[in-house]
């Protein structure tokens, strides 16, 4: 070799050793989202469920079905400091689709129907806490509806009425109206007949042109948006009953999610209710109510819960 390759060498040498400084340099520059993911960066993917949420609601009725989920999505990023995705979604399948990380961490939802979408999609996991609502209640009921003019007076009056349920999903349509319905005596089909939502369960009754007299099985607090959005007069309907209480809005955990980061979200979740304005914007009066298992050694419950919405529609 000679001596001007063996100074060219050199050189190069020299060259490429300031050249992977300057890199190591801009690589520490770098966006956090440009460099190789880092476990405690991995956004949190949060999906809502409820049909409270602003996303999920109409805004016919001021001050109802407002629950701005964005301010508590702001907030476990701040205390996590950690990315938060936040996914709205009327059912886990639909918000498992939408989640960019091909997860749920967290899930917050009518209870029935986010342990019903774990079974259906085959996913474990754990039930940390309840929602309260404006009354600092975490159950609701199912409502037993008729059109104002019915000669019905009382549940046990339905015998030859026509009933639409609500989905399967939906205990406080479902399987809580079918226990209601048969203690007061009525014959509940093998198949019964249901409606997706509310609103087309209502329109069952105020449309009805048949001879047949039509009841039906509405959320407690749908009857509130269906007529504040003047799906149908108000008065149209009238109340013969309701189902016992069932649970409301659940909050959810992944079985994915490790100890260190349940903890962190049960501490973020307690810190998030001790504001007034928070809870405002989340329209809930003492925010989150926590759950323990039955035998009191874990924070937690385990999801799926053996629940009897299943049990009945496959004796139906």
């Amino acid at each position: 070799m000679t001596v001007s390759q063996i100074i060219f060498n050199l050189e190069l040498s020299n060259t490429m050793k300031h050249f992977a400084i300057v890199l190591s340099f801009a690589f520490l520059l770098l966006p956090t989202t440009l460099r190789a993911a880092e476990p405690a960066k991995t956004p949190l993917v949060l999906a809502v469920l409820d049909p409270l949420a602003i996303d999920l609601a109409c805004d016919c009725v001021q001050g109802f079905a407002q629950r701005d989920y964005r301010v508590l999505a702001a907030f476990l990023k701040e205390q996590l400091e950690r990315p938060v995705e936040l996914v709205f979604a009327g059912s886990v399948p639909a918000a498992l689709a939408k989640s960019s990380q091909n997860r749920l961490d967290i899930l917050i939802g009518k209870d029935s129907e986010v342990c019903y979408g774990f079974r259906e999609k085959q996913l474990t996991g754990k039930r940390i806490a309840y929602l309260t609502n404006k009354n600092g209640k975490t159950t609701f009921t199912g409502l037993i509806a008729v059109a104002s003019d019915d000669t019905a007076k009382t549940v046990a009056d339905l015998k030859k009425h026509r009933v639409v349920f609500g989905p399967v999903a939906c205990d406080e349509k479902y399987a809580a109206a079918i226990r209601l319905l048969e203690k007061e005596g009525i014959d509940v089909p093998k198949k019964p007949q249901t409606a997706e939502s509310c609103t087309i369960a209502a329109l069952e009754i105020v449309d009805n042109e048949s001879e047949t007299p039509v009841a039906a099985v509405i959320s407690d607090y749908a009857l509130t948006l269906i007529e504040g959005c003047k799906t149908i007069e108000k008065g149209a309907l009238r109340i013969l009953g309701k189902t016992e209480p069932v649970p409301f809005v659940g909050v959810f955990l992944a079985d994915s999610v490790d100890t260190k980061t349940v903890e962190a979200l049960r501490a973020a979740l307690k810190e998030f209710g001790q504001d007034a304005k928070r809870l405002e914007k989340l329209e809930t009066k003492n925010g989150f109510e926590f759950v323990q298992s039955e035998d009191g050694k874990t924070p937690w419950q385990a999801v799926p819960v053996a629940e009897k919405t299943t049990d009945s529609a496959k004796k139906k």
